[in-house]
């Protein structure tokens, strides 16, 4: 076999060597990155969206004030979905597709719910039309002129006599 002649200052030379070239590399590598910074949405952005989002169990309050992990990583999936370009509506609708209406804090109005939002107004409006034509509409019921009962205004003169009779009766005692 052969012996290799290398010195001792050309092992040492070799690692030194190879740490400038990585500084080297490595420093130009910083540039670029601070050059062109990868976009990132705004806080602002982000709540924007969290306002109209409830988590569950955070008893109505909007994903933006909320401060659990679950609100944390619910926030950074809306800062991901950002990036990726999509708008406030297809994110609310993610959320709403992944955990359901409740995330919205209201449900979505559709034919059942708009059913049940419409039936306690029509309720209300009928019972008001029933209470007015039962108040309103009714005629007072009057004898026609001429038709009274005999036998009933021969009773009330009956009885007026018989007052006026005893009246008189008792005032020619005195």
């Amino acid at each position: 076999m052969k012996k290799l002649d290398i010195s001792h200052k050309q092992i040492y030379f070799i690692p030194v060597i190879l740490m400038i070239m990585g500084v080297i590399l490595f420093g130009l590598g910083l540039p670029a990155q601070a050059e062109y910074p990868l976009p990132t949405p705004s806080t602002d952005e982000i709540n924007q969206i969290a306002r109209q989002i409830y988590p569950p169990g955070a008893a109505m309050v909007p994903l933006s004030e909320c401060t659990s992990s679950l609100c944390d990583h619910w926030r950074e999936l809306i800062s991901e979905q950002l990036l990726l370009g999509q708008t406030e509506d297809q994110i609310i609708a993610y959320f709403v597709e992944q955990y359901g209406e409740q995330v919205l804090g209201r449900p979505l109005l559709n034919s059942l719910n708009g059913f049940i939002y419409i039936l306690p107004i029509f309720t209300i409006l009928a019972a008001a039309y029933i209470i007015y034509r039962s108040l309103y509409s009714r005629k007072p019921v009057m004898p026609a002129a001429g038709s009274v009962d005999k036998g009933s205004e021969n009773i009330y003169e009956k009885l007026f006599e018989d007052q006026i009779d005893s009246y008189e009766k008792h005032n020619s005692k005195k």
